[in-house]
């Protein structure tokens, strides 16, 4: 049997709205699996404190269902440098 998955990307504990937890919440109980990875972006969340609130806050003991995901470092992609983290 396939598995329904929906991958968020939710980049500061911010972003995590009660609407948005609210449908985390709703999708998971219906069976759909949701993932959520952030993106490492220099200045904004490019910290072990900010990534750490985000991710427990996307994983709130009432909804054990979110699966987080490696954080994506774009390094490696051409962006703008003010949009890149050093490393």
């Amino acid at each position: 049997m396939k598995e329904v998955a929906l991958h968020t990307h939710f980049n500061t504990e911010q972003e995590i709205t009660a609407w948005t937890a609210n449908a985390m919440k709703a999708l998971s109980a219906s069976g759909v699996r949701v993932r959520n990875q952030s993106v490492l972006i220099n200045g904004v969340n490019n910290s072990f404190g900010c990534l750490r609130r985000t991710t427990k806050k996307a994983l709130k003991p009432a909804d054990p269902a979110v699966l987080p995901l490696p954080a994506r470092h774009g390094a490696g992609l051409r962006t703008p440098t003010h949009n890149r983290t050093r490393g």
